[in-house]
């Protein structure tokens, strides 16, 4: 079963954020150091890891636009609160 994130607050959506962006900087240090160990020499080893980065690169995306698309419905309610207040 999938882990459940909490948004409620902007704390929690900026946490769920910035973990997303470490596991996207992990992730794309992990394939560095595979292709440097590997030499990246064959056309095998370039394309495996370039499906990787964009495999980690579209679940970062996923990760943080959740985050960000709740923060800005947030946002978008509080001026229109702010607005009908006049």
């Amino acid at each position: 079963m999938a882990e459940i994130i909490q948004l409620d607050n902007s704390a929690d959506r900026t946490a769920t954020a910035k973990a997303a962006g470490d596991e996207f900087v992990a992730d794309l240090e992990r394939i560095i150091n595979d292709l440097n160990v590997s030499d990246g020499t064959s056309l095998g080893d370039m394309v495996k890891s370039n499906l990787e980065m964009v495999e980690s690169e579209t679940k970062y995306n996923v990760k943080t636009g959740i985050p960000n698309k709740a923060s800005k419905t947030v946002n978008d309610a509080a001026q229109r609160i702010k607005q009908a207040g006049g």
